[in-house]
């Protein structure tokens, strides 16, 4: 049976699969500390553009990222677990479950070239102290939410910042939404029919998981975790009155995301909202775990920057 990598692997950033295990930083520090970029001239407001003599130069941090993020949500799902003395409380899980799903949909857009990163105030202040060396004039630059467009036969990274996205959560799904919709079309190209309507029927799968109750920005997944948290809604918190008969069953999606992407079926569980929010998160989770796995077999010598992520996590705690 194919990947879903096998559908969506011409999507990468070029060269990302060649990226090492030599760097201990990510994109802000490096963008705050680094002199190894400049700063094209006369940018808009919230957008500019970088560019390196290397262009691993803004891959390895850049990288180092993608492990941060899929580490955050591997550590989101080992830290599940039942409580004996909790018999029934699942509360906080499906919280983690959530942000589980969140790293993951940020590393697979930063897999695939799509990155939102979230630019810190240090790293603001470093690229107006170089625009202002230069004696070029610049926009207002605030911090939040940007797109990252990389041209890789430039070496240029332009940064800015559109207002659908802008949002740390909300944005966040719009964003991820409107990859797996305008991907699709691109895949037909990579595998024999067949085998693309498998990742595509995947993704559509994904995709009105994400829009579940008219959640046409593709935010299902965040407003399940609002009720949760701050709606008490479900029956999950004392005295668990609604949701007892289905704990043992989510507690069985605890290793779904393991497993081929393509073979976790999440559209019959439409309309039991807790199973339904779990299995979508995992499958996420899974097409994370899959680009990785891909991502790692595909270094010229062995040496991944994947190994010193996600790997190596799983080694520690194995």
């Amino acid at each position: 049976m194919i990947n879903f990598s096998d559908g969506i692997k011409h999507l990468y950033l070029p060269k990302i699969n060649e990226v090492g295990q030599n760097i201990s930083f990510g994109l802000n520090h490096w963008l705050s500390q680094s002199s190894d970029y400049f700063v094209s001239s006369n940018h808009p407001n919230n957008d500019f553009t970088i560019g390196t003599y290397d262009y691993f130069d803004f891959l390895k941090p850049y990288s180092f990222d993608i492990n941060r993020l899929s580490c955050a949500s591997t550590e989101s799902l080992r830290d599940i677990e039942r409580k004996n003395w909790q018999a029934k409380f699942i509360g906080w899980n499906i919280t983690k479950f959530y942000y589980s799903a969140f790293f993951s949909a940020h590393c697979i857009l930063k897999i695939t070239g799509n990155s939102l990163a979230n630019i810190e105030q240090s790293s603001i202040n470093k690229i107006r102290s170089i625009t202002s060396s230069y004696g070029y004039s610049y926009g207002n630059l605030n911090t939040g939410l940007y797109c990252i467009s990389v041209n890789s036969m430039s070496n240029t990274f332009r940064f800015h910042k559109d207002p659908q996205y802008d949002n740390s959560h909300e944005g966040l799904w719009k964003y991820f939404l409107h990859f797996l919709v305008n991907s699709q079309n691109s895949i037909y190209g990579q595998l024999p029919q067949s085998e693309a309507q498998q990742v595509i029927d995947k993704m559509n799968e994904l995709a009105n998981a994400l829009k579940n109750w008219n959640s046409q920005s593709g935010n299902w997944l965040s407003k399940v975790r609002n009720l949760v948290n701050y709606s008490q809604s479900y029956g999950i918190w004392f005295p668990y009155k609604d949701y007892i008969a289905e704990y043992d069953r989510l507690y069985s999606f605890l290793n779904l995301h393991k497993e081929n992407p393509l073979t976790i079926e999440i559209a019959s569980f439409a309309g039991k909202d807790i199973l339904y929010f779990v299995r979508t998160c995992q499958l996420i989770n899974a097409i994370s775990n899959d680009l990785l796995v891909d991502l790692e077999s595909k270094h010229p010598n062995n040496k991944s920057f994947v190994k010193t992520g996600i790997k190596q996590f799983e080694n520690l705690y194995a």
